[in-house]
């Protein structure tokens, strides 16, 4: 079986990040999963199950291979001018509860992807001209967005500019929608957010995984391009406020972090922090870690958290070597009050002279 991380990856984010309160999607109703697709069934599967308690199976199309605990899809230049339709998709069916839509509260949408493309329609529910409104996730030149659109509101984050997404490398995509915000997170740090209104999103149209349904070539009665996904997912979770259960299943993630990742001239004295968006639990010197890039030791360090347990501090017992690389790393023994894990987080920066 490959071997599939998911652990931390190192992101490059341009701007520095602003701390989120402690809130995540749904929080207020306790929220777990409408969808889970899971992904990992046998070579020739035909239908994706769902995990969620909710019986929203996927049909899984001719072109995608299973089997090696993730979906893999074909690749289709966009130029290529052929439609392969459902054959090239995970389709999940409309809910007609409207679990699956988000409606005019908190939803949000996260999955595992791994790709060397710089184009492909990764994600979508409706399409620009849907009555109902749209969400889609696409990842033109390796930069990933997210998107909620409604008749009267249209909010889009990303993945940040400084380091595409199409490295061949698995990363963990989150996008929180709020009724006034849209947050994006990778490998679960903060990447992107947006303050707007998104209105109400809910259509009679199916999730569809690795591109559009309807495209404009043959086959197609849209003036829309296929920009057919290539690539893998390893699973792919919606949580929205109609889920069966109460239990808490949203993972903590990174609001900011400082150093911001990629700094470059931190002074060598600085401490190093990170805020979670919400309590968590398990913070300490094995789990809060900082070391050379490119090999040796972990700095000796004391690691706090403030009161509220939603910000770690590593303060460096020494002075940090001039300019030099180093690599923050949060691992996964660190999880919320509900015993969920944090998926891993690192980091770089680099010190100044």
């Amino acid at each position: 079986m490959n071997y599939k991380p998911v652990g931390a990856f190192v992101l490059a984010v341009a701007a520095a990040m602003v701390s989120l309160p402690a809130v995540t999607a749904g929080a207020a109703e306790s929220p777990s999963y409408v969808l889970d697709l899971q992904l990992d069934e046998p070579l020739g599967a035909t239908v994706a199950d769902d995990a969620s308690g909710l019986d929203h199976d996927g049909d899984i199309g001719s072109h995608i291979k299973m089997g090696g605990g993730f979906a893999d899809w074909d690749r289709h230049p966009p130029g290529e001018g052929i439609y392969y339709g459902a054959s090239h998709l995970i389709i999940v069916p409309d809910a007609e509860d409207g679990s699956l839509d988000p409606g005019t509260g908190d939803f949000s949408v996260e999955f595992e992807m791994r790709t060397k493309e710089k184009f492909g329609n990764v994600l979508q529910k409706g399409q620009a001209a849907t009555r109902g409104g749209q969400v889609k996730f696409q990842i033109p030149n390796g930069k990933l967005s997210c998107m909620f659109r409604s008749p009267t509101g249209i909010a889009t984050t990303s993945s940040g500019s400084a380091k595409p997404l199409n490295d061949n490398v698995w990363h963990t995509v989150r996008c929180d929608r709020t009724p006034t915000s849209v947050t994006m997170y990778v490998d679960g740090i903060r990447t992107g957010r947006v303050n707007h209104t998104t209105g109400n999103i809910d259509n009679d149209i199916p999730w569809t995984l690795g591109g559009k349904l309807n495209c404009d070539t043959a086959g197609g009665d849209t003036a829309d391009s296929c920009d057919y996904y290539a690539g893998e997912l390893s699973y792919l979770r919606l949580i929205g406020p109609q889920a069966p259960g109460s239990g808490d299943s949203t993972k903590p993630l990174v609001a900011s972090t400082s150093p911001t990742v990629n700094a470059t001239g931190v002074s060598r004295t600085s401490d190093v922090t990170a805020t979670f968006t919400e309590p968590v639990t398990g913070v300490d010197g094995t789990s809060v870690t900082l070391r050379p890039t490119l090999g040796g030791d972990p700095v000796p360090a004391v690691v706090t958290s403030n009161p509220a347990k939603t910000k770690v501090t590593l303060n460096p017992s020494v002075q940090l070597p001039a300019a030099t690389k180093f690599t923050a790393t949060l691992d996964t023994t660190i999880a919320d009050l509900a015993g969920n894990a944090l998926p891993g987080v690192t980091w770089n920066f680099t010190t100044g002279s």
